[in-house]
């Protein structure tokens, strides 16, 4: 008896594949989403941590850390303080996270080195007197301040780079107007970098509870 079953063409294999493939990406992107929120949630956390770390490093030394300006990795010094520090001397730009002095994770969710700035006044001994020096600047994504007041301009920044691995905005120049200015704010098309800043009376208030001065 002849056989009456047949092969598929090439046709109807093409649109198998092709709603195969549909039905991949549907589960795909929401996965996508969800592991980009579980990172900035695990970077939230990080910060947090990062941001008691540094003040009970103030606490402890009188003094916040410098940053880590060595960019190799694999060097020994890579996450200390230079050892010739302080004072910073960083200059008009931002450095690395000292993570080994402060006892936390070296790198972000994504796999960056956390970025660090601090003034330079408040890497020497800090006292109840201490102002700003570099005026360090936060602004949301419509340039607004963020540090609000000559005051409250930040002590110490930390950000990370975060999915794209690039600076973003204003965190790409360091500098904007002859000042130190950074940007903070939610998620966009361009900007994904994650920042956490200290204004002056905070550093100063933290310091004082734990008698400091």
């Amino acid at each position: 008896m002849r056989s009456t079953q047949r092969g598929f063409t090439l046709a109807e294999i093409a649109i198998v594949l092709l709603i195969i493939t549909i039905l991949a990406s549907m589960f795909l992107l929401p996965l996508g989403g969800q592991i980009e929120a579980r990172q900035r949630a695990e970077a939230r956390d990080a910060l947090s941590d990062i941001e008691t770390a540094l003040v009970g490093y103030a606490i402890i030394h009188g003094r916040l850390p410098c940053p880590t300006l060595t960019v190799d990795l694999t060097d020994p010094m890579h996450g200390l303080e230079p050892s010739a520090s302080p004072p910073c001397t960083t200059g008009t730009s931002d450095g690395f996270l000292p993570w080994r002095q402060l006892g936390v994770s070296a790198r972000d969710p994504w796999g960056n080195v956390w970025r660090y700035r601090v003034d330079g006044n408040f890497a020497e001994p800090i006292t109840s007197t201490t102002s700003n020096g570099q005026n360090i600047v936060v602004r949301d994504h419509d340039g607004a301040e963020l540090t609000l007041t000559s005051d409250n301009t930040a002590v110490f920044i930390v950000y990370s780079v975060a999915s794209n691995q690039t600076a973003d905005g204003l965190n790409a120049a360091f500098e904007s107007g002859g000042n130190p200015d950074y940007e903070a704010g939610e998620p966009t098309t361009s900007f994904d970098d994650m920042l956490i800043w200290m204004g002056r009376p905070m550093l100063i208030a933290r310091l004082a509870e734990a008698g400091t001065f």
